[in-house]
């Protein structure tokens, strides 16, 4: 999978988790048996990064190109092959999503 190059970030540490958090959420949407919440988590995606995306990876400090190729990856994926990336997986250890950089 894509990895996600990392860029400044303006805020705190708080914030960035607080925001980090937050892709960590759709990415645990997408990987949920209700499909309502799984479409959800898709349409938010996209084909290409909205600016609410790029908002969202600003604040955590992540670039939202390959953020976004990373996520529309997953979305691309099977159900099945997606609930690697549950909660109860992989916990708050971030092997879905790395981020690149010091």
């Amino acid at each position: 999978m894509t990895s996600v190059a990392r860029m400044p970030s303006r805020g705190g540490a708080g914030e960035v988790d607080l925001w980090g958090a937050v892709l960590w959420q759709v990415l645990t949407d997408l990987a949920l048996s209700q499909p309502a919440l799984r479409r959800d988590a898709e349409r938010w995606i996209g084909p290409r990064p909205s600016h609410d995306f790029a908002l969202v990876c600003a604040l955590c400090g992540l670039e939202p190109d390959p953020a976004h190729a990373f996520f529309a990856g997953v979305c691309a994926l099977p159900w099945e092959a997606r609930r690697i990336f549950s909660s109860g997986n992989t916990g708050r250890s971030g092997r879905g999503m790395r981020r690149a950089g010091p």
